[in-house]
Order: structure tokens, then sequence, then C-alpha cells
């Protein structure tokens, strides 16, 4: 195994036990796929030497909710749209609009996320999609440490209306995938060389029966397993749920056991607390905090649709465990921070709720304990060799006093420089090695416009994506003839 040293760099972001610290003109080094040595002094001889001076390393970043394989092909489809009648919702009318599952394009879409997340610095993913060899094959070749398992769920949701979110079950549907995804963790976990992680993903709390989350919960217990489920995740979502148990989604997850330290809970933005709900006589989160339950929080998705958590900082000071998301397009894990940290500053009307310290602490070491990980999301001796050097001579870096500022605030996935996962080197001068970005975008590109050309197969009214999400302006024929 070679010994590689990061030598005398501007800045580490280093662990000292507790947490992170920064440590000016530190080293870094790692045998094969562990941290062997991070401090100031002689951090011994090794086979090869990156010169640290003018750069910043860091830890690998985590992102612990992604749909790599259906959301790149949205982009310019999703953003300025919302169900009005279902509360600002993409759910239910735009995302199934864009759902076109072909095998291909499936593929083509992952690969373009895997490049897009990696070069923000990101070097674990919990990946929510629908597994099939090829998808595995594109995941594994990314190098990409990789929690995921294959979605499951009783029932699907659709609207014929535009208003009204009605439910389709199928429960025999639901038990078959959910003991196709038990047999994807007992087979697949531990896979690439420890790479590969397997985990259960119940689909929605108000898709799922009582009986199936239970089961979840059971074999999740008896696999080592964590869960992942979206919950309180629409206004929508949340009124049903009322209606059918008299529970706030997360108090239906308590119920039937779907909390604590081994289960994350997507989103968890519309809480009993929130100023869309307004539910004086229920805790949701005191519920999660007290149960030790994690939230993946991504901010975007809703952030666009002008909505937000309320508030990530608060979630924090309730001693609710946070760690990132990307979720949608753009996978970029230096954006989301951006994110997390600015609509909750505006939530909160305090410009410290939260500081850019508890975000990055949030997408590192928040992370790494909702995935149960004390090896990962640290510059620790010890710990898995995934680490990012930045550009510190950059201009989103420069001027560069605080770094973990520069990183949070001023769109520091632009200097990313190398990213290593498990000890090897995935990204060179900002470019994923032996990727052809051009290509990919030529594939990616042809797989949105075949999903663009059958959205009337399934919208619920038969529209095209013109009538669904008009282009920003009109297109102009400069010879004279209508615009269209």
């Amino acid at each position: 195994m070679l010994t590689t040293v990061i030598k005398d760099a501007d800045w580490v972001v280093a662990f000292d036990g507790t947490g992170h610290r920064l440590l000016r003109g530190g080293s870094v080094a790692f045998r094969g796929n562990t941290i062997t040595y991070v401090g100031k002094g002689d951090p011994g001889p090794a086979d090869v030497v990156i010169d640290g001076r003018g750069r910043v390393v860091i830890p690998g970043l985590i992102d612990i909710h992604a749909h790599l394989m259906t959301e790149g092909r949205n982009k310019g489809f999703l953003e300025d749209q919302g169900s009005r009648k279902l509360w600002m919702s993409g759910l239910f009318e735009y995302l199934p609009a864009m759902s076109a599952f072909d095998p291909l394009a499936l593929v083509d879409v992952l690969r373009f996320a895997l490049v897009e997340l990696v070069k923000s610095g990101c070097t674990t993913v919990f990946e929510m999609g629908w597994l099939s060899a090829d998808t595995l094959e594109v995941l594994e070749a990314s190098g990409l440490r990789v929690f995921t398992g294959p979605l499951y769920r009783s029932a699907r949701w659709y609207t014929r209306n535009g208003h009204e979110v009605l439910y389709e079950w199928d429960i025999e549907k639901g038990w078959r995938d959910f003991q196709a995804a038990v047999e994807f963790v007992e087979r697949n976990s531990g896979a690439w060389s420890g790479r590969l992680v397997g985990v259960l993903c119940p689909a929605q709390a108000d898709t799922c029966t009582p009986d199936l989350l239970r089961e979840t919960m059971a074999a999740a217990r008896q696999l080592g397993a964590r869960v992942q489920i979206h919950a309180a995740q629409s206004v929508s979502e949340h009124l049903e749920m009322m209606r059918r148990w008299g529970q706030t989604p997360v108090e239906f997850l308590a119920r039937h056991g779907v909390v604590g330290p081994q289960v994350i809970v997507g989103h968890g933005i519309f809480l009993a607390h929130h100023s869309m709900i307004r539910y004086p006589d229920h805790d949701d989160l005191g519920l999660l905090a007290s149960t030790g339950t994690h939230v993946a929080h991504c901010p975007w998705v809703f952030g666009r649709r002008g909505l937000h958590m309320e508030s990530f900082g608060g979630y924090l000071r309730r001693g609710v465990n946070v760690g990132l998301g990307t979720d949608t397009c753009p996978q970029d894990m230096m954006e989301e921070m951006r994110w997390a940290a600015v609509l909750s500053k505006n939530a909160t009307n305090d410009t410290a709720c939260p500081t850019a310290a508890e975000t990055f602490t949030a997408a590192t070491l928040g992370g790494a304990r909702a995935l149960g990980r004390e090896d990962l999301g640290r510059l620790a001796v010890g710990a898995k060799a995934d680490l990012v050097v930045l550009d510190g001579r950059s201009m989103p870096m420069r001027p560069l006093r605080d770094p973990i500022k520069n990183i949070v605030y001023y769109g520091a996935s632009r200097s990313v420089e190398m990213v290593f996962v498990d000890g090897r080197q995935v990204v060179r001068d900002g470019k994923v090695i032996g990727v052809d970005e051009i290509e990919l975008g030529e594939r990616i590109q042809r797989a949105a416009e075949q999903a663009l050309a059958t959205v009337p197969e399934r919208d619920w009214a038969a529209r095209s994506h013109e009538a669904l999400s008009p282009l920003s302006f009109p297109v102009w024929d400069p010879d004279g003839r209508p615009a269209r």
C-alpha cells in the first residue's frame, strides 16, 4: 500500500476527538484507505507527496439524501413551478410528469449526477433509487462510498385534478419489494471493499402501512441497517395523516417504532410547529430530539418553491442531529450548505442561526452520525481516507481568513481541486478522472428530451411540458414569424 502525504497545507480542517479544528500549516497522511497522520510535525516517509501550500484540506462531505437516477434531467423544468392548490409542492404533478423510467436514461442521469456530486467535494452518498445490475455498476465505478437500497411502499400517490391527492394501494407489491430490499442488504452490504452499505428505504410515511413499517424496523435491527423514510415533506401529507390517524407524520412513525438512532427522516420540514401547519398541541421536534432520530435536510429543493425548514438552526438547538442532502439537481453539497445556512437565517431573522461552523459540521460529522460511522466526516488518525483538497488561491477562496466561511458562503465547489475516497483519487485538477464531461452532457440532454417528449402521457391533464412549465421567455424568430 502506498503512503500519500499532503504536506504543509495553508489550512487543514482537523478533528480533535470532539469537533473540527482549524490547523494552519498542517499535513495529512494516509496509507491505503486510512488516515495515518494529521498534524504540524513530520508525517514520515511517503510514496506520494502533494504540495499543500496554497491549499485547504477538508474531510469529504456526506450527502445523506439523494435521488441520483432521476433528478438530473429535470433541470430547467421544475424551477418556478409548484402545485399552487397543493401548497406549492412539486411531488404530485411535476415529478410524475418527468418520471419516464427508461433504464438506459436512468444510467445516463446517474452518471451525470455522480460526476456533479463528487466535483462538489462529496465522498459519501445515501442514494434512494431503483437499483439494477447496470446502476450498481455505475455506482461502483464512481469510486464514491454509497449507502443504498431499493425503495418500496404499499401505495403510490397521484392526482386527477391538480388539487386532490389520491392513493392507489397495492399492499402485496409492497411486501414483495420489502423482501427484495432485505435480500439486497443481506447480499450486498460490504461489497466494493466496504464502500457499499445496504440500507432499508420505505418510501414515504403516507404510502406505507403500519405493518410494513413495523417489519422494516424488525429487519433493520436484525441486519444492523440504517432506515430512511420521507416524512413531513408536504402540507397535503400532513393533512392526510391527520385525516387517517389523527397524528402528524412524525407521531405516526413514532407510534410504529420508526424513530431512534437507526432512523433518518427525509426532509422533516412540515412539523407541527411550522407556520404552514401550526398544531400547538403537538411537539414533533421534541419527539425527534428525545428519540435520537436524525433528519436529512435538503434546503434547495424546497427553497426554490418558496418553502423552508423552520429552522435548520432551530432543530440543532433543540438537540436534533441534522445532516444535509442534495435530493435534486444540482447535486452539489457546497450549494446545499449555503442554502441551509441562508434560508435558516431568514426563517429566524438571526444571522447566527446557524453559523458556518454548524452548517459545515452538519455536512460532515452530522452526516456521519446519521449513518452510524465514526470513521467518516473527519480528518483524524484511523478515519477513512475520504478527503478533499481545495485551491485556496481560487477566487471563491480569496481573501482567505476563515476557510469554513468561504466554503459555506462563497461557491467553493468551483475551488475543489482533488478528491480522495477510500484513499483513491477520483478528482484531479477539478475534473473527475476518466470522464468526458461534454459527452456525458450530451447523453443527459438526450435523456431529458426523451422524458419531455412524453410528458403528456403521464400528466393528469395530458399537458405538454411547455404548458406545464413555460420557457422563461417566448421563443423569438427575428425574421418576423410569430413567437411560439
